[in-house]
């Protein structure tokens, strides 16, 4: 099995759920699994170059209490979920306003996991 994409998108909440709806529903063809526990929200999406795309929505407010090794595991935790293959990081996402220390946690973040 290909191993899967993973994007991470962190989001203001609840000021930008509009903006992930919006999202949500112009990708719903792609979309083939979605996940919802509170305010955390994955999807699995099958992208035009037959790869999956697994996409983590985390909301701002719980950096910097996230790091690295607990993104990877969760990331971990939902490819078994939703059945796809183990993911390596590919992007990052961030819907609403970002205030400049969560800018930061994010841009380590990115920075330990292209490594």
């Amino acid at each position: 099995m290909e191993q899967t994409k993973l994007t991470l998108c962190f989001y203001e909440n609840p000021g930008a759920l509009k903006e992930i709806e919006h999202w949500e529903n112009s990708m719903s063809e792609n979309i083939t699994s979605k996940w919802q526990v509170s305010s955390e929200i994955s999807y699995v999406i099958d992208r035009s170059d037959n790869t999956k795309e697994l996409m983590i929505c985390t909301p701002l407010d719980t950096l910097p209490i996230r790091d690295v090794g607990e993104i990877i595991q969760m990331a971990s935790n939902l490819a078994i979920l939703h059945d796809v293959a183990e993911p390596k990081y590919y992007k990052t996402l961030i819907f609403g306003r970002v205030k400049v220390k969560e800018l930061m946690c994010i841009t380590t973040m990115m920075q330990l996991l292209e490594d």
